[in-house]
């Protein structure tokens, strides 16, 4: 339906106000240029007659009129400046793509009291770091652009109550969240996102993410209880580095909860998790984790998957680890965003040869009757299989 019915509040219903109205969720997968207009007019003034509203949840696509931007852009900046930046405590904003500059000021000065932020940087419309990721020919060059914030380009964003944060990134270039990791200090933080995309020749920026997590760590002494990792990449970066979100999960292992990864390859951070040893070990990555979300284009199979679950889904008693509650897997082979269809090393999907030294132990684990649950999903070529 294009219409969102926002104009009722700018005709028959402008006088009215809201004042015990404390949240505003607005969503629309196309909202028609030909009601923007009038819309916006009318979300400006419930945003600016509700005087306890503390909650703005805005998802509104195709807010920049194609036909007509210079009427998307003013609606854009009506409901900007009518939101009651000072009192929110949740915002979830994706209908505007701000800059990075402005995201550092929303955090560090226009939402004190904020607990729960998701907000979108766009990096083309981003004067400030516009063109980094194109012309750095080497780490050296990368550190020296990197170092160049020090000196006041962004300010240092320190924030006492923020609990949650997540940053959309369009595109999804690595320097955004290594920018943000190095300029704000959130001793509160729990649950954070990470989200970036590599060309085959930077797996070394991903080192310098990982170093500046753990920077970031140390600084603000937050104990994450939830951890969102997004490596959108299309094949596996080249370099001899272990895997950086090996590094960045050290850093927070012993509060962790839960764990979401996206990645080109999850075959090391399986070996990783999965507990081996006696009473005695000292060593056990995320002891504490009872969520895991993986997603991987690449899966080098021989019952890693199994391995890992099976070793934190019923520990013994003298191993200190918690038991998980819950696992989501899947394995992808998408050609999306015009990017080449990468190799899928599952194996076929159809071959009950490549696929039941998981299947087979996961779904014994499934069907326990303790009401936990394991998902393991496979899509491939458009289709999708669920095989737990």
């Amino acid at each position: 339906m294009d219409q969102t019915g926002l104009s009722l509040l700018n005709h028959s219903y402008r006088s009215v106000h809201y004042p015990v109205l404390q949240q505003i969720s607005l969503r629309s997968q196309f909202w028609h240029d030909g009601y923007v207009e009038a819309d916006s007019v009318g979300l400006v003034h419930l945003l600016n007659h509700a005087p306890r509203l503390v909650a703005v949840n805005i998802h509104l696509k195709a807010l920049l009129c194609r036909f007509r931007p210079l009427v998307g852009r003013r609606a854009l900046d009506s409901i900007h400046a009518a939101i009651p930046w000072h009192r929110l405590e949740e915002l979830s904003f994706f209908t505007q793509s701000f800059t990075l500059l402005r995201v550092l000021e929303i955090l560090g000065r226009d939402c004190p009291n904020l607990r729960s932020g998701s907000l979108r940087i766009r990096k083309d419309v981003d004067n400030e770091a516009k063109g980094e990721e194109d012309n750095v020919p080497n780490p050296q060059r990368f550190q020296q652009q990197l170092s160049l914030t020090k000196t006041g380009q962004y300010p240092l964003v320190c924030h006492n109550n923020l609990l949650v944060l997540h940053i959309d990134i369009l595109p999804a270039f690595i320097d955004i969240p290594i920018i943000i990791l190095k300029h704000t200090n959130l001793p509160k933080l729990r649950e954070p996102s990470l989200l970036f995309k590599l060309s085959t020749h930077e797996g070394w920026k991903e080192k310098v993410l990982a170093d500046e997590f753990e920077n970031f760590i140390g600084r603000s002494g937050c104990e994450l209880e939830v951890f969102h990792y997004h490596d959108r990449s299309f094949s596996e970066p080249e370099g001899a580095f272990a895997p950086p979100i090996l590094h960045c999960l050290r850093s927070v292992s012993t509060s962790l909860r839960e764990l979401s990864v996206e990645a080109y390859n999850t075959d090391a951070l399986l070996k990783a998790l999965t507990v081996r040893g006696g009473p005695k070990s000292n060593h056990i990555l995320c002891p504490n984790l009872d969520t895991i979300r993986l997603t991987s284009r690449t899966y080098e199979g021989n019952g890693l998957l199994a391995d890992m679950i099976e070793s934190r889904w019923d520990p013994s008693n003298d191993v200190l680890v918690e038991r998980l509650r819950r696992v989501d897997v899947q394995f992808l082979v998408l050609g999306r965003y015009n990017e080449p269809e990468p190799m899928f090393m599952f194996g076929n999907p159809f071959d009950d040869r490549h696929r039941n030294v998981d299947v087979r132990r996961l779904q014994a684990l499934s069907g326990d009757g303790s009401g936990r649950k394991i998902s393991l999903i496979v899509f491939h070529d458009g289709n999708e299989t669920k095989y737990v």
